[in-house]
């Protein structure tokens, strides 16, 4: 399936530098965000990633059909993301 996330050309850089994306945050849990419509997620950067995505459920993501938007708790390889341009 297809998913898309936004972000800043400098997270864009470390996302790159790291080798995979997997969402850096406060707490000690990572996960990245993940939504099926590319234009939820204007605010967050100037960096859209189209991403290949196979939702597994509990414990790997908390997808579910139709949701606008969904967190992913497992790494997703470069291989599986390419910029979108726009």
């Amino acid at each position: 399936m297809i998913f898309f996330h936004r972000t800043t050309i400098q997270k864009w850089l470390e996302i790159q530098n790291e080798g995979i994306l997997f969402g850096k945050h406060t707490n000690p849990i990572r996960y990245t965000y993940l939504s099926p419509t590319e234009d939820i997620s204007l605010d967050y950067g100037d960096v859209l990633l189209k991403i290949q995505y196979e939702p597994k459920g509990q414990p790997n993501d908390n997808y579910s059909p139709g949701c606008w938007q969904f967190s992913v708790f497992e790494p997703i390889p470069l291989i599986a993301i390419c910029v979108k341009d726009d």
